[in-house]
């Protein structure tokens, strides 16, 4: 994987389907860009794509398969909103994602799901911790995420 660092590359090539060892499959490694571009996509690198995927035949048996990733700048958490909150009426609120982090929506869904769960475990029985909106600037470089907590 071009593009990524070594740990990256490590990371990603856990959920791809296309192996080492395993028969070479174009619909597969279609379907494995896609999985790769979503993924990229969910830990903040909204403008990342994958330039171009080369296949070499190494052997009669093998191939080497390569993805060409341009990550480009990641998306960064410009503003944090908090609408319909009953915590500012408590004095109990502090804003779980903090401004200039990257976008990784699958690290802020785990954070909005702990800051829930501290909040069910003081008491708070009907407490919810949720994304409201989320809005990006043109270069998709910035975003506005308003939470409802």
């Amino acid at each position: 994987m071009n593009g990524l660092s070594n740990y990256e590359a490590s990371e990603y090539l856990r959920i791809i389907s296309t192996q080492k060892g395993q028969p070479f499959n174009e619909s597969v490694l279609n379907s494995d860009k896609e999985k790769l571009e979503k993924n990229l996509n969910e830990h903040g690198y909204l403008n990342a794509k994958i330039e171009s995927v080369t296949v070499n035949e190494v052997s009669s048996e093998y191939v080497q398969v390569n993805f060409n990733i341009e990550k480009k700048n990641p998306c960064r958490v410009d503003q944090v909103l908090i609408e319909d909150s009953l915590s500012n009426i408590l004095n109990f609120l502090t804003v779980p994602i903090e401004t200039g982090s990257i976008c990784d929506f699958k690290s802020i869904r785990e954070t909005l799901e702990i800051q829930k769960e501290n909040y069910l475990e003081q008491g708070y029985l009907q407490a919810n911790v949720k994304i409201k909106d989320i809005s990006y600037s043109a270069n998709k470089e910035s975003a506005k995420i308003v939470l409802q907590i």
